[in-house]
Parts: structure tokens; C-alpha cells; sequence
């Protein structure tokens, strides 16, 4: 009988570090796929979830239970497609009869679906949803932090920040081609973190439930910030790459001379969502954890698309300033910059602006006016930002 060997192909999936599941639809669909090969696609589920930083053991677990005793139309062949559309070679895992081919035996995989449809949300829904007024609990808090509203204003316009009726921030996300692929709600706190209760919601899976949308379409992957390459000012930026959106947003109100982006979560660095920065010079922030494992995943990846013909340096800035505290509470580059504007200082702003311009770039004023209402700190420990170039990149 013609069959994977999805063990090893789940395993090519971890030591990527693709995230497969970046979105509800996709765990979803990820649940239902490995639930055909019972009990034994459990864990192959569970490993492969845990790549995402909302992971969380029992909902997983529910998840793949409700999958494995519900009568579904999803076939281990989706699971096939997912690691294709990650660029993975599936013929290399494909057994015939019991033999492992170390060449593809077979061209095309029959996947059970007639085309591929690619989701396209329509341009008037981020016209409408565009936070003119700055009341989305996202775009509250930038103005807790700085006082500067017409940055936040210019911020608004320029990633096409969203708002809900319910007052949570809308992140839109918008390819190359100046296409929408893709929205994301989410919720935050007056203090700026998220609302651990709240899951993200998926635009396109709710215009898939009103009928707006065909309901097997697929997220063409695409960074936030992806349509900003479209801007002559932008053609010679140098591109930062964070995680999370938040961050990306917070980096650039205070780092204005580099284009931000964000994956969206941290196995989000697959060859196909690259493609649109190959030819630029990238430098990747990754979040910090007690082990460092996020930095490490992504240098392996940077090396891994390097040797394809992109030009990505890895900055361990993060690594080496973060305390054993912050690596705990798994700390992003934004959270030191957060800092910084909580107690009115820039050490780490103009830092973090030299990595990535260079010492012999004429460095603006990189803070803004901040808020008022925060308090004053000593800065006897703020060191000179000549000490950090390009070689702690």
C-alpha cells in the first residue's frame, strides 16, 4: 500500500520549526487530518502545536480528542499539502510497498480538492475597519507610551491597524501586491498584554462563515508589514523581522529608519514567506526563553535560507541583555524598548539603532516626546550605544 512515513515527515516539520497551525483554521484542520492515523497522530499533533507560544496542553488535547470521534471529510492527504505549501519535498517521505525511495517516486498527490483557493479579503474591509480615532485597546496603550499622536496617527495609516466593534485591534495583513490575506483580532489589556482568555480571530474564517469566502480557501503566507515594500521610501531600508505584530508596531514608533515586519508567530519563517524580502538586507529579533531555543531556531533558519540566496543576520542583542527573569517571562526585543519609554530613558532604543544602522550613520533623535505621566528613573547604568555595532549581530 502507498503511504508516508509521517513520523519522519512531522519530524523535517519540527527541525524547521514550521509552524504549521499558525492559525485556528489550519490547527483545525491539522487536528482532523492526524486524527486518521489515530491514537498515533497525537502526539505527531501535540509536537507540532507546541510551536506556537498560544499552546496550550489541554485544549490540545480536546482538540484532537473531538477530532479523533468526530466523522469528518478531512483526509490524511491535507496534512500531505500542508508541509507542501511550507516548502517541504513530501516524495522524499513517500514509501511504496514497504520501500523507502530515497528519489521521488511520484509527481502529484492526489489531495482531494479541486483548486486551491487562495483567501482575498476585500480592500473595504480595512478601509472601514481603519482605527481613525485611535480607540482600539492596541492603539490605547501606544498612547499611554508616547505623547506623540501624530506618530500613532501615521503608525494607523501606514500598517493599516484595524478596529472591532468591540473595541480590539484589527492586524491586517497585506502581501507584496498590495493584496489583503489576512486579518487577525486581537485583544489587549490596559497594560498592553494580551488577554490570555481571548483567542485570536481569523477575518477570513469569519467571512467564510457568512458565506464571503469559499470555505476551503488557504492563507497565502505573508508577513505584517509585507506591504510596505511597495513604498520608494522603503527601497533601501533595512528590514527588521520580530515575532509578534505588537512588537513590530512598537519598534518602528521608536526606530523609524528600518522597516518593521513580523512572522506572526515564531516558526512563521518558512522559504515562501520570505520570498518577498530575499533580496534585501534582513536582520531577525527573535524572542528570548530561558534556553535560548527561539534564538537558536531562528539562526538555524537564517543559515538554512542564506545558503538559498538570502542576506539575514541574526541579532542576539536579546540574548545577552535580557535577565534570567525576562528569559522566563520569554521577554521580546520590544519589551527592553517598552522599558525605555516606561522610564524615559534610550539605552536600549539607540542600541538596538546602531545594530541595525551602523555606528557611522547620522542617528536622529530615535525617542519621541514621551507621556507625561510616567515617572523619571536614574539611568546611572545606561552605557554608551558605540559598544553595540554590528558585531553583536
Amino acid at each position: 500500500m502507498d503511504r508516508y512515513d509521517y513520523q519522519a515527515l512531522v519530524n523535517e516539520v519540527l527541525n524547521r520549526g514550521i509552524n504549521l497551525f499558525e492559525s485556528f483554521d489550519d490547527w483545525t484542520k491539522g487536528a482532523f487530518a492526524l486524527s486518521n492515523l489515530g491514537e498515533n497522530g497525537r502526539t505527531m499533533f501535540k509536537n507540532i502545536s507546541k510551536l506556537s507560544t498560544s499552546y496550550n496542553e489541554a485544549e490540545n488535547n480536546r482538540k484532537f480528542t473531538n477530532a479523533l470521534h468526530t466523522n469528518n471529510k478531512v483526509g490524511i492527504a491535507s496534512f500531505i499539502y500542508m508541509c507542501r505549501q511550507h516548502g517541504i519535498d513530501t516524495n522524499r517521505f513517500y514509501i511504496k510497498d514497504g520501500v523507502d525511495y530515497a528519489q521521488p517516486v511520484v509527481t502529484n498527490i492526489n489531495l482531494h480538492q479541486k483548486d486551491v483557493t487562495l483567501a482575498v479579503v476585500q480592500s473595504e474591509y480595512v478601509d472601514r475597519s481603519l482605527d481613525k480615532n485611535l480607540r482600539s485597546d492596541f492603539v490605547s496603550y501606544l498612547k499611554t507610551l508616547v505623547a506623540d499622536v501624530d506618530r500613532i496617527v501615521d503608525l494607523v495609516n501606514t500598517y493599516r491597524l484595524g478596529i472591532t466593534k468591540d473595541g480590539h485591534v484589527i492586524y491586517w495583513y497585506i502581501d507584496k501586491a498590495d493584496i489583503v490575506r489576512m486579518g487577525k483580532v486581537m485583544a489587549y489589556r490596559p497594560d498592553g498584554h494580551r488577554y490570555k482568555s481571548f483567542t485570536p480571530l481569523s477575518i477570513p474564517k469569519e467571512l467564510s462563515k457568512r458565506g464571503e469566502l469559499s470555505a476551503d480557501y488557504t492563507i497565502k503566507q505573508t508577513l505584517f508589514g509585507e506591504h510596505l515594500l511597495r513604498q520608494t521610501q522603503n527601497a533601501d531600508r533595512v528590514i527588521g523581522i520580530v515575532e509578534s505584530e505588537k512588537s513590530a508596531i512598537i519598534c518602528s514608533l521608536c526606530i523609524p529608519n528600518v522597516l518593521w515586519m513580523a512572522t506572526g508567530s515564531k516558526g512563521n519563517l518558512q522559504d515562501v514567506r520570505m520570498t518577498a524580502v530575499k533580496e534585501r538586507k534582513v536582520i531577525l529579533f527573535p524572542d528570548t526563553d530561558p534556553n535560548g531555543q527561539s534564538f537558536g531556531q531562528w539562526s538555524k533558519r537564517a543559515n538554512e535560507l542564506n545558503a538559498k540566496g538570502w542576506h539575514i543576520q541574526v541579532c542576539d542583542y536579546l540574548e545577552k541583555k535580557s535577565t534570567e527573569e525576562q528569559r522566563r517571562t520569554k521577554i521580546d526585543i520590544a519589551d527592553l524598548i517598552i522599558d525605555d519609554l516606561l522610564y524615559m530613558r534610550k539605552t536600549h532604543i539607540v542600541a538596538i539603532a546602531d545594530i541595525l544602522q551602523g555606528e557611522s550613520c547620522i542617528r536622529r533623535e530615535q525617542v519621541y516626546v514621551l507621556s507625561n505621566s510616567k515617572p523619571m528613573l536614574p539611568t546611572d547604568g545606561e552605557h554608551s550605544a558605540s559598544r553595540w555595532s554590528h558585531s553583536h549581530i
